[in-house]
């Protein structure tokens, strides 16, 4: 957020650039940090076949926080997509995949170590599945980021013609009024000269 608030991209009122920054910039970078750390946890943990209860709880915490985190993310693109429909049409595909990836991911850690006694699933398998994972949401946010550039660029070109339009709407007044003086002069001029 704090990249957001010093970009004052936090201020836009477009609402698709808004909830696409909330997007790029906090919700999916948040969820996949929170996929590294069940990934270390887990992976570490699973080096020796055995998790102990500590790291069971930890890992059932950050599971919940992912969902959490990854729950966020969804609505905030939703308010997007609800806005800009057209963001749906690019993005949608991604976001499903990604969400696809997590919710496996996370059941994957859920069944095979946190909830059972003998864990089945070696720390290569827990740290591939969870690269995977990340990878999907990171490759999300780059697309994000991507989609508010483009939006970005072309409120750019919209307020960019709105000022050259205001410029040309103030120029008009300005000129007639200069035109009506010269015309004021020149007939007094003439006036004058004539007597």
């Amino acid at each position: 957020i704090y990249i957001a608030d010093k970009s004052n991209l936090s201020l836009d009122p477009n609402t698709d650039i808004y909830f696409l920054m909330i997007s790029t910039v906090k919700s999916y970078p948040q969820t996949a940090e929170l996929f590294g750390q069940i990934r270390a946890i887990g992976s570490g943990s699973l080096v020796d076949g055995s998790i102990s209860a500590t790291e069971r709880v930890n890992l059932e915490v950050l599971v919940r926080l992912a969902d959490s985190s990854s729950a966020q993310a969804g609505q905030d693109l939703a308010q997007a997509f609800d806005f800009n429909p057209a963001l749906r049409t690019r993005l949608e595909g991604l976001t499903q995949e990604a969400q696809a990836q997590e919710k496996a991911f996370q059941d994957l850690v859920s069944n095979q170590v946190i909830n059972k006694e003998i864990t089945t699933i070696t720390s290569k398998e827990n740290f591939d599945n969870a690269t995977k994972t990340i990878d999907a949401d990171l490759a999300v946010a780059v697309e994000l980021d991507k989609a508010t550039d483009d939006l970005l660029a072309a409120q750019l070109k919209r307020l960019t013609t709105q000022r050259a339009l205001a410029f040309i709407l103030a120029g008009v007044p300005v000129l007639l009024a200069f035109w009506l003086f010269i015309g004021f002069y020149l007939s007094v001029i003439e006036a004058m000269r004539g007597d």
